[in-house]
């Protein structure tokens, strides 16, 4: 055993295309005030996923504490040392971080709580409690989240400090930091990630200069870019639909912004094009502006079919699957409606409450055949077992949860809001009786994944997504 007290761990999935981001991670772990043992381990092409990255390297770790380093990411030269001297003389912890965020505990109150890649953990822990090396994303929220769920105890060092979290570019827990080393010929603005990704992650893949940002617009970055891409009709579309600059403007529309005030505060001509992930979005904010976007243009949100499979021997049972955010906007109480309607089927919804009184009426009441779980990374996984996709919503753009759980073989069952016919045809229910014709029907899995592998999977909607982009 080595005489360090600490590990630091940097999966290597980026050297080939960020040297530069690397070599400061690994420098910043190099050069701790306290001496510790670094890990590399190689996974160019992302070949592994970050479960068995980190198991593998929790294997190699001859250290007391593990701390996971992101290769975009850096540290301040005291930040292990700070971490290790504030759980020194606590030895019934296993986990120490800094930098807050946010989760769910059992009992779904929020908890102050981190990612891995800003903590460090006991390494006999850590061997004891291997990482899923099955999902591709959210492992560390999964891993936490169960951490916390086992009642173990965990330290929170009381302020930011130390830890740069590059992976957006352009903040850290340490405050707004920009990270703009070369001007980037593509520029992303977006305050949500889920949807832009697979996008910029094929750019970045295909060696274009891609720069993702969180924290608004950014005029200097707007200026030398070629191409801007601003997700959501929001405050940055505002900015951007005003500034001049020679760069090709696109904004993509989804649902919810349309219906709040600061829609109407766009200029939407003065976008080169206008995406909107469903029809009767655009018609609505039509209406409302009073002209037609003539710069528009239907593209509904792709769907990875890789990651989504119907599972083998799959049969028709009465399992209902709901998955998302379990909130008014959402339909939480047309959900247990259902469940009180249906005693014949099992309910088993997914997610996490964002409203304490929907989370007091669903603690309270719950039915006798409904299920809480928590928010789940592996929705595949959890549609195995199913039949349904339950979708509750007032509104919706798209409803890439219904998708996936099609492209898993589940029979869609959809309330009938405004746009909803046209997506998911036969399929949607505006009362008791329309829900029961759908039930009843022949359970015909391959028939709904082809569906969305035919009309809605990323092979199909990306090209459409890169004709917007280079016009």
């Amino acid at each position: 055993m080595t005489d360090k007290k600490a590990s630091i761990v940097i999966i290597d999935s980026r050297s080939d295309l960020h040297p530069d981001w690397v070599q400061v991670a690994v420098q910043s772990a190099q050069n701790q005030t306290m001496p510790c043992e670094v890990i590399i381990i190689p996974n160019i092409g992302r070949e592994h996923t970050i479960g068995e990255c980190w198991n593998r390297a929790v294997e190699i770790a001859e250290t007391e504490w593990v701390m996971f380093l992101g290769d975009d990411d850096y540290i301040s030269r005291d930040y292990v040392q700070t971490l290790y001297n504030f759980a020194a003389e606590r030895m019934d912890y296993q986990m120490v971080t800094s930098y807050m965020t946010a989760f769910q505990d059992a009992t779904e109150n929020n908890v102050l709580m981190t990612r891995i890649p800003t903590g460090m953990w006991r390494r006999e822990y850590l061997a004891a409690n291997p990482f899923n090396e099955a999902l591709t994303k959210g492992v560390d929220r999964e891993y936490i989240e169960k951490y916390v769920q086992s009642g173990n105890k965990y330290l929170v060092v009381p302020y930011h400090f130390g830890y740069f979290y590059r992976k957006h570019q352009d903040y850290s827990c340490a405050g707004r930091i920009q990270f703009v080393d070369r001007p980037s010929d593509y520029y992303f603005m977006s305050s949500n990630l889920n949807f832009l990704n697979p996008i910029t992650e094929r750019l970045e893949a295909e060696g274009k200069s891609v720069f993702v940002s969180t924290q608004g617009f950014n005029a200097d970055l707007a200026e030398k870019a070629k191409y801007i891409w601003c997700d959501w009709a929001g405050p940055y579309a505002a900015e951007l639909s005003r500034f001049k600059c020679d760069a090709r403007k696109i904004l993509r529309v989804h649902a919810f912004e349309v219906f709040q005030e600061n829609s109407l505060h766009i200029d939407y001509m003065a976008f080169d094009k206008v995406v909107f992930v469903g029809a009767h979005i655009r018609d609505y904010l039509e209406r409302q502006l009073g002209y037609k976007l003539t710069n528009s243009v239907v593209i509904p949100n792709g769907i990875d079919t890789n990651l989504m499979q119907i599972a083998p021997g799959k049969k028709r049972n009465n399992n209902i699957a709901w998955a998302g955010y379990i909130t008014n906007k959402k339909g939480a109480q047309l959900l247990m409606f259902l469940a009180n309607n249906l005693p014949d089927y099992q309910f088993h919804v997914a997610g996490k409450f964002q409203e304490n009184d929907i989370a007091e009426l669903f603690n309270t009441k719950l039915p006798d055949n409904m299920k809480l779980y928590t928010w789940q990374y592996d929705l595949n996984s959890f549609f195995a077992d199913k039949t349904f996709i339950l979708n509750t919503s007032p509104r919706e753009s798209h409803g890439v949860v219904i998708m996936e759980g099609m492209a898993a073989g589940l029979k869609p069952l959809v309330y009938d809001w405004i746009g909803a016919g046209d997506i998911y045809p036969g399929r949607t229910f505006g009362d008791m009786k329309m829900l029961q014709a759908i039930l009843d029907e022949p359970y015909a899995p391959e028939v709904y994944r082809k569906i969305v592998v035919d009309g809605y999977s990323w092979d199909v909607i990306y090209p459409q997504i890169d004709k917007v982009i280079h016009g």
